[in-house]
């Protein structure tokens, strides 16, 4: 997972440098960064999701065990 997003965070990077080199204007800019974000940020949600979502299930099924044992 950590690579992931690792490699969304050097793809938006390079989107971010490109449009700031390459761009005619500041909406140009602008939209080079938006894209840039996203391949940033959106890997970076999902996989924190996910991880959250795995860490609820195992911290529900600690609780489950210890109600048993008492």
């Amino acid at each position: 997972m950590r690579y992931i997003v690792f490699i969304g965070a050097v793809i938006g990077a390079l989107f971010v440098i490109g449009g700031l080199m390459f761009s005619k204007g500041a909406p140009q800019e602008a939209a080079a960064a938006a894209m840039g974000m996203a391949f940033a940020v959106i890997p970076y949600v999902i996989f924190k999701v996910a991880a959250e979502v795995k860490a609820h299930a195992q911290r529900e099924k600690i609780i489950e065990l210890l109600s048993r044992q008492q």
